[in-house]
């Protein structure tokens, strides 16, 4: 199935004309920017955008120019970050202390909501690949990001906006979603630290996430992987080391407080217990609680009645 394409296009346009269409084309493909053209007469851009799931592929050619997202546009469209990564030409960014000359093969991880300037120092030539910001936040690390030309990770990521440009048209939404978690894999090599050190910063926050939605019957790890940026497989391999799954985490972490109202609020009916920390049924929660404390709930809000009467 072919994804839609969008394409804007300032070449066919009058030179007065060319600048606020880029303005608009810009924004509608990327962010909002205040932008500047020194030569409108010879200014050419050309933009081509492919939706897919919530990213997006983003293909820019561009004479020089220049832009700067300050607190006005940042106050419009913030959501958006993601990685370019430079085909031909030369570009200045400027970002969080950072002030980057990128040229062929370089690439960046940039953040939307940051202010930032740039200025195409000579004709550019760009792949980008937007994600809201949340799932490129949730990889740990900080951003703006410069991946070195030459190195093992801008070869990776230019190689796979590549294969991507290429097969995106044809994907299915499966294969469009297996191809955003490993564009999320790929982003992670980049941004975040070692997978220790992302099992100390990340395994807390997937705790977190969890607790706060025991009450959840639907929750599922494709959903903790979602909301903390990560594929499930690299989910699952955050709890390998605690010796406990997702799914075994999660249970416990049901049956724990299920018991703690059984204790503290006998008077509350079993079923009401069991819906009230996520189990679809009674019979479920009773068996699974049966297993984890060789005893019923049943008994133990009994015990907890008899104790309180």
């Amino acid at each position: 199935m072919e994804r839609h394409l969008e394409a804007w296009d300032t070449r066919p346009l009058p030179s007065g004309q060319r600048v606020e269409f880029w303005h608009e084309a810009l924004a509608a493909s990327h962010l909002r920017f205040d932008i500047d053209v020194p030569d409108p007469a010879l200014f050419q851009a050309v933009v081509n955008r492919r939706r897919f799931g919530d990213l997006a592929l983003v293909e820019c050619a561009v004479t020089p120019s220049g832009g700067r997202r300050g607190r006005r546009e940042l106050s419009v469209d913030p959501g958006w970050a993601g990685v370019l990564v430079v085909r031909s030409g030369r570009e200045r960014v400027c970002q969080a202390g950072h002030d980057l000359v990128v040229g062929p093969g370089d690439a960046i991880v940039w953040d939307g909501d940051l202010p930032v300037e740039f200025q195409v120092l000579e004709p550019l030539r760009k792949r980008s690949l937007l994600l809201p910001r949340g799932r490129v936040l949730g990889l740990g690390g900080s951003v703006p990001v410069h991946v070195p030309a030459g190195s093992p990770h801008s070869r990776l990521l230019g190689g796979y906006l590549d294969m991507l440009c290429r097969e995106l048209p044809q994907l299915d939404e499966p294969a469009c979603a297996s191809a955003a978690n490993a564009a999320l894999e790929l982003l992670r090599a980049v941004v975040s630290p070692a997978s220790a050190d992302l099992r100390t910063t990340v395994l807390p926050r997937v705790r977190a996430f969890v607790d706060a939605r025991l009450h959840d019957p639907d929750l599922d790890p494709p959903q903790v992987a979602a909301a903390h940026a990560i594929s499930v497989r690299t989910l699952h391999t955050l709890f390998e080391p605690t010796g406990e799954t997702l799914g075994g985490y999660l249970r416990r972490r049901r049956l724990e407080k299920a018991r703690e109202d059984l204790r503290g609020r006998p008077g509350v009916p079993v079923s009401l217990v069991a819906a009230r920390w996520g189990f679809r049924s009674t019979a479920h929660f009773s068996r699974s609680f049966r297993e984890a404390y060789g005893t019923t709930p049943r008994e133990v809000r009994d015990a907890a009645r008899e104790f309180a009467s």
